[in-house]
């Protein structure tokens, strides 16, 4: 967007007091943002301005409506219309009467982007009085439901703004998916029969007024797109309209490369992965990590939307299936499944130390001891013995650590690498994992970490990003029921890692449609039409397929992954919003 419009594009967002200052670098504003600000002020909206720091220094404009949201004895005329307290009632009552969006029952989590989201509509309404904006074409593009306030006021007021209103997934969808429902065949069959969606459903999930915003958003925005085809049918039947263009999302290759020395960048985030599987289980058991595979999940705590179930009967299966088999090299599969809050485990952290404390002296010991061998200085080069020499020096450290093993004698290593904020015996996954047998015993093939956390540089675990860890992995493994794109099978192949996806997700259907994912290096499965016995049956035969490549296929087909993902760099993509901005542009 930068490269195409300069200095002219801006991004608006939310007032997050906990966040604003790690994301944006606030600048002094510029005139005409002052003007506006200053008017806005009077009815408790407050502007800020800086450059977003993780998107390329894009101008920002931040709108806090803390204040606006209960203001109280204020008037304003908009419309002609005299009205007092425009507050969140006020505008809920507008959506009620002007769009037949029911809000009654509604909660704050619908309240505060509403509120936000009509106070950006002010706040574009003040531009069009600015000189800076005199004679100019101004295009406003919101995305998802929260934003869809802003949309409804410019539409309202009939203002000489071009709306393009994108959803992702739509409410309805995400709400019944999650239940474990075949969205898709469901949708398929209901349009081909020319059904149209009963909107008394939605009340009996609670999401009334965000999908009633939605649709209104949908049917009054000057042009309408969606993130895939899958996510146009979903619209057509829950919105009543399809997608106007697709936009589908897309990825800057450029920052998931880590440049021409990647095999090397690799390797050293390899070997950190080693060290924290080793710190986890080899107080309780010898483990193999030389060139460990690591299958992964991640995403949203959708257990059933992105098939976090199956992934884990799937192992279940892949485990029994090799312990008979004598398979012997471990299998390390990492559940990356949010969940807020949380802390790691007493005993991980004990691990954790202890295992960095004797590996740090160990490897100081081995390059004395090396030094010291190649002057000739200890023992003579005849009779020198590293393992001995080194047991010596490091004795009592070995004897930490076997103190530790001692402890951990006849225990399994945890599955869950965190405390969770509620009962365990609550987790769904966590009872999934025990009810398909991954317990971590020293037999089990497959060992598993339910790692529950957002990977980042200061994690003291793992110590890696999400990018960093899933560049070491083997396989990433997303089984999605409901996917209306699927960033995480894309970035895999994108960061060189083999990826299985489904054909109900919009990534998946993208790569069928030009010719792509019926084996790997990204594996599309059909999960539409066949059972679960077969979907998981299907899983585990290619988990112990990638499980039996050798590191030259393995490469190869990863290297072949990177390349096909050059079709939806954004480069490319941008194409399709810049469509979509000038057909909104003509239809003003």
């Amino acid at each position: 967007m930068l490269r195409h419009f300069g200095y002219r594009y801006y991004t608006i967002g939310f007032y997050n007091p906990n966040t604003f200052y790690l994301e944006i670098e606030e600048q002094e504003m510029p005139d005409f943002i002052k003007n506006i600000a200053k008017n806005l002020e009077k009815m408790g909206i407050k502007i800020r301005y800086g450059k977003w720091i993780f998107a390329n220094n894009v101008n920002t404009i931040i709108i806090d409506t803390k204040e606006f949201e209960n203001k109280i004895g204020s008037y304003y005329t908009i419309n002609g219309e005299v009205i007092k307290d425009q507050n969140k009632n006020w505008i809920k009552r507008w959506l009620w009467e002007y769009y037949g969006v029911d809000s009654l029952f509604s909660g704050y989590d619908f309240t505060e982007p509403v509120v936000w989201s009509y106070a950006v509509g002010l706040f574009l309404e003040e531009m069009l009085n600015q000189e800076h904006f005199k004679n100019k074409k101004i295009i406003a593009h919101f995305h998802e439901w929260l934003s869809g306030a802003g949309l409804l006021y410019l539409r309202w007021r009939n203002l000489p703004i071009a709306t393009v209103f994108t959803t992702h997934a739509t409410r309805v969808g995400r709400a019944k998916s999650d239940r474990g429902e075949n969205l898709m065949k469901e949708i398929e069959k209901n349009l081909s029969e020319k059904r149209r969606f009963d909107e008394k459903e939605v009340y009996k999930y609670n999401i009334q007024a965000q999908h009633q915003l939605e649709k209104a958003c949908a049917k009054y925005s000057h042009v309408f797109t969606t993130v895939s085809e899958i996510v146009s049918k979903e619209a057509k039947y829950f919105l009543g309209k399809g997608a106007d263009i697709i936009t589908p999302n897309g990825l800057d290759l450029d920052e998931l490369s880590f440049g021409s020395n990647w095999i090397i960048k690799r390797e050293k985030l390899k070997e950190r992965v080693k060290n924290f599987l080793e710190a986890y289980f080899s107080p309780y058991y010898s483990i193999k990590t030389n060139d460990p595979l690591i299958y992964f999940i991640s995403g949203r705590y959708e257990f059933y939307n992105k098939g976090v179930d199956l992934f884990i009967e799937a192992l279940g299966k892949l485990n029994r299936h090799l312990k008979k088999e004598d398979f012997e090299k471990p299998i390390f599969a990492f559940l990356l499944v949010m969940v807020y809050d949380t802390k790691p485990k007493a005993e991980v952290i004990e691990n954790k130390i202890a295992y960095d404390e004797f590996e740090k002296n160990f490897r100081l010991a081995s390059d004395v001891l090396l030094l010291e061998f190649m002057r000739e200085e200890l023992l003579g080069p005849d009779n020198f013995s590293f393992d001995k020499a080194i047991k010596e020096v490091l004795k009592d450290k070995i004897a930490a650590y076997r103190y530790l093993q001692m402890k951990r004698k006849g225990k399994r290593p945890p599955i869950l690498a965190f405390n969770l904020p509620y009962d365990e015996r609550n987790d769904s996954i966590l009872n999934a994992l025990r009810a398909n047998g991954l317990l971590n015993r020293e037999d089990d093939v497959v060992k598993v970490i339910y790692y529950p956390t957002m990977l980042t540089s200061s994690d003291f675990l793992l110590g890696m990003d999400y990018k960093e860890f899933v560049s070491t992995a083997t396989l990433g493994i997303f089984p999605s029921r409901y996917e209306p794109w699927g960033y995480t099978p894309f970035e895999a192949a994108a960061l060189r890692v083999l990826s299985m996806t489904t054909n109900v997700s919009g990534f998946g259907k993208f790569l069928q449609s030009i010719g792509y994912g019926n084996d790997f290096p990204i594996l599309v499965m059909d999960v539409l039409d066949k059972s679960r016995k077969e979907i998981v049956d299907d899983m585990v035969s290619a988990m112990q397929r990638v499980a039996s490549m050798n590191q030259e296929e393995k490469l190869k087909l990863a290297l072949e992954g990177r390349e096909i993902m050059k079709i939806l760099d954004w480069k490319r993509l941008i194409k399709n919003h810049l469509k979509a901005y000038e057909l909104a542009i003509n239809k003003l």
